[in-house]
């Protein structure tokens, strides 16, 4: 899912023209976490596109927009760019957002902050997807279990995808930390060096969606050889979040425009994002993230959430020692926050 998260700036662009009518001059917020990547390119790097953007929205609509990146650059937490979102919204302001994660729409829930997903985004017409372990086909593991004291690279260490994992080894019947199981957590720049890794036998899995791995694959040889041990069942994708709903016929333009993005023909570009990576919008309530709610209950009820945070810090203290090392390119500055 990370190579299609730039289609963000439609929903940017498409958000800026429901407030067509709007007769006030009052600013109109897009808060966005530290870190979002569109494509291989963090958000940071993107500031020229999103002025684009802007101007649009106020030369065509006559309305006042503002971009605020939340968070902090140095940090490796990217978790804190979400609280910081989440004290905005819960401050009443008029805004957009857009989380990499499902995770964190329902830790809103959780702290009652005011948001709703209206779109979640769609990948050949679907909007939810499984995760999987992948393994080399010639290394002989052929189940869970074997994974025992075995090395794993996940590139989203700090979102729900790792519930995910936690979950899939429960359900085999491995009950251990994550800590313990796998020998050591191996990081690597992206998925595509991953796999190469996973190839060549210098790593034991892989942990990742079924999407970000199919397009990290196709620019890796011989990735054939690369193959799921096992799948977690599909999850929903994704969702652009709003505040809660306080005008009916206002969500109805959101979701009526976007679902018509072709018929603008001024956004043709970024319209053609979206058929580039097959990607496309689909209207969501709350009732559709029930699949993520119950696996936050249940690692809530099961005391996983510990096991999740002690899991990222110590990728996050493989990651500095990579970098120190030269293995991978720096991303953040900051040691380890104690």
């Amino acid at each position: 899912m990370k190579r299609i998260i730039f289609i963000i700036l439609i929903i940017l662009a498409e958000i800026f023209i429901i407030n067509l009518e709007a007769q006030d001059k009052e600013t109109y917020y897009v808060f966005l976490p530290v870190g979002l990547g569109f494509g291989a390119i963090s958000i940071e790097n993107q500031k020229d596109l999103l002025q684009v953007l802007i101007n649009y929205a106020k030369e065509k609509l006559n309305l006042e927009v503002k971009v605020e990146i939340k968070g902090d650059p140095d940090s490796y937490y990217y978790k804190e760019s979400w609280n910081e979102i989440f004290k905005e919204f819960k401050a009443g302001k008029e805004a957009i957002t857009f989380f990499p994660s499902p995770l964190a729409y329902i830790e809103a829930e959780e702290l009652k902050i005011p948001l709703r997903p209206y779109l979640s985004i769609a990948v050949e017409g679907k909007n939810k997807i499984s995760y999987c372990i992948y393994v080399n086909s010639e290394c002989g593991l052929k189940s869970l279990k074997q994974l025992k004291g075995k090395s794993i690279f996940s590139f989203d260490n700090s979102s729900g995808a790792i519930l995910i994992l936690k979950n899939m080894l429960v359900e085999k019947g491995i009950t251990e930390s994550l800590l313990t199981f796998f020998s050591n957590q191996v990081p690597y720049q992206d998925n595509s060096s991953a796999i190469q890794a996973l190839i060549k036998g210098k790593l034991d899995c892989y942990f990742s969606d079924v999407v970000s791995t199919k397009f990290a694959m196709k620019t890796v040889y011989d990735a054939e050889s690369v193959v799921p041990l096992e799948c977690s069942k599909p999850y929903t994708t994704t969702a652009f979040l709003g505040a809660e709903e306080k005008n009916p016929e206002l969500t109805k333009k959101v979701i009526d425009i976007v679902n018509n993005i072709s018929k603008n023909p001024e956004l043709k570009k970024f319209e053609s994002l979206l058929q580039g990576f097959g990607a496309s919008f689909i209207k969501v309530s709350p009732k559709d993230y029930d699949d993520w709610r119950n696996l936050y209950k249940t690692a809530k009820k099961n005391g996983w959430l510990a096991e999740i945070d002690n899991w990222d810090k110590r990728h996050v203290e493989k990651v500095i020692q990579a970098e120190k090392e030269g293995r991978i390119k720096p991303k953040r500055q900051k040691q380890i926050k104690k």
